[in-house]
C-alpha cells in the first residue's frame, strides 16, 4: 500500500510522526506531530533535549520554508504529480 493511502486511511492513525531535513531547506530544522496526549505522556516520563530547540535562527528558516510551500502551492502540486489526482478535501 502506498505511504499516502496509508496516511489518509480513516482507519489507521500515526501516534507520532517525526520531520527532518528538508523542513529547514538544508539548516538543521526537526520537528514532531502528535497528539496532546502522546506529549503529555512524553513530558511526564522523559526530560527532552534538543540542540537546535528554540533557535530563532532555525525557526526563521522552517518559517520560510513553509512560506514558500504556502506561495507556491508546492503541496498540491507534488500530490498531483504523484497521484494524478487532487488532494483529498482538507488536505491542504
Amino acid at each position: 500500500m502506498h505511504s499516502a493511502a496509508i496516511a489518509f486511511s480513516p482507519k489507521l492513525a500515526p501516534d507520532i510522526v517525526t520531520l527532518g531535513k528538508p523542513m529547514g531547506n538544508g539548516h538543521p530544522v526537526a520537528g514532531v506531530v502528535t497528539s496532546m496526549e502522546v506529549i503529555a505522556a512524553f513530558r511526564n516520563s522523559f526530560r527532552y533535549f534538543n540542540t537546535f530547540g528554540g533557535n530563532p535562527v532555525s525557526g526563521a528558516a522552517a518559517e520560510a520554508v513553509l512560506d514558500v510551500l504556502a506561495e507556491e502551492d508546492l503541496v498540491a502540486r507534488a500530490w498531483c504529480r504523484r497521484m494524478c489526482a487532487q488532494p483529498p478535501q482538507g488536505f491542504i
